[in-house]
């Protein structure tokens, strides 16, 4: 009954995810963000920037009020700065559990901890010297802080959450095989246990430090599909090909990476209440009735899943991606 569920993780060589998390820090030491290796004067310089572009855009806002779809597009065009701005800021903000997660976790990329394979903008004009170096620079900047405040917080989220669901894989897999444990029914209920309440606290962790991320994040996305919708039926009305063109890629590309936040989300949910389900179909009437107790006590935490919110007001999951696609 417990394998109807539609996510199955199988994993062979838990060293080769380390890759991912190689990769998150790449993206997140380029702004001085990575929760082990904090830069104070590259992440405060990169935060001073984002402060500043981002001023300059709302009175550059206020400046055209009257000029409706110049003032949209200065919205689409500086959003993803605002998010990497409020992305970096978060990461700084919660280093310290961040940094708490990486190391406890550290441990789970060893093979040896699994017993089976199964565990396992306008242009510058050239010709004006200083301005042009100026805006050179100034787009520079602005897409380090993007592809490291943006993309790498994103990377290191969808890597991290995973991570944690397949540890929850990994757990399921010893409470299957509960009564074949070398240590004993006793022990492998003990080590499933305190297992359990690592990942519980991990997963509080994970929650408390992104929820903010996760909430903007939505938020960001529904405001920018809905003005790429708008934009687009603009460019229908007027005739536009190229322009239609170019905002059907552009939703599409929101939309497939607010997916992945949900999938990350629904993975979570799904695998923890997967554990519940093994809990209740193994040969639990074949132990003492002590072991039977804990093994009461373990599935009665275990019906409360673990999850992401958005900002604390709702679940992260597949049915947030098709709440926010209906609303769009």
């Amino acid at each position: 009954m417990a394998e109807q569920f539609p996510f199955k993780f199988y994993v062979i060589d838990f060293s080769k995810t380390l890759r991912s998390i190689t990769f998150s820090r790449r993206l997140l030491y380029m702004t001085g963000i990575w929760p082990l290796e904090i830069r104070e004067s590259l992440c405060i310089s990169y935060i001073i920037y984002g402060i500043v572009f981002n001023i300059l855009a709302l009175l550059d806002v206020i400046r055209s009020i009257k000029t409706f779809r110049y003032v949209i597009a200065i919205v689409m065009e500086n959003m993803a700065v605002v998010t990497a701005l409020t992305k970096i800021l978060v990461v700084r903000v919660k280093a310290r559990p961040l940094s708490r997660f990486l190391v406890e976790t550290k441990g789970d990329y060893t093979a040896d901890n699994y017993q089976n394979d199964e565990e396992k903008s306008p242009l510058v004009e050239p010709y004006d010297k200083k301005s042009y170096v100026f805006g050179c620079v100034h787009e520079f900047i602005r897409i380090i802080m993007v592809i490291s405040g943006y993309l790498g917080t994103d990377c290191f989220f969808t890597t991290t959450g995973l991570h944690l669901t397949g540890q929850l894989a990994v757990l399921k897999c010893k409470v299957k095989n509960i009564l074949n444990d070398a240590d004993g029914p006793r022990k492998a209920i003990r080590k499933i246990i305190l297992g359990h309440h690592r990942l519980i606290r991990l997963a509080d962790l994970l929650e408390d430090s992104f929820n903010l991320i996760i909430g903007q994040h939505l938020f960001g996305t529904t405001i920018l599909l809905c003005i790429s919708s708008y934009r687009m039926l603009s460019s229908l009305a007027s005739t536009e090909t190229g322009g239609i063109m170019t905002y059907v890629v552009y939703a599409f590309l929101l939309m497939w990476k607010l997916l992945i936040y949900c999938y990350v989300g629904e993975s979570l949910l799904t695998e923890s209440s997967n554990l519940c389900d093994e809990l209740y179909f193994c040969d639990w009437y074949e132990l003492s009735i002590i072991d039977m107790k804990s093994i009461w006590i373990c599935m009665m935490r275990t019906s409360k899943p673990l999850k992401f919110t958005c900002a604390k007001f709702s679940v992260l999951s597949v049915r947030t991606f098709t709440d926010i696609f209906s609303i769009v």
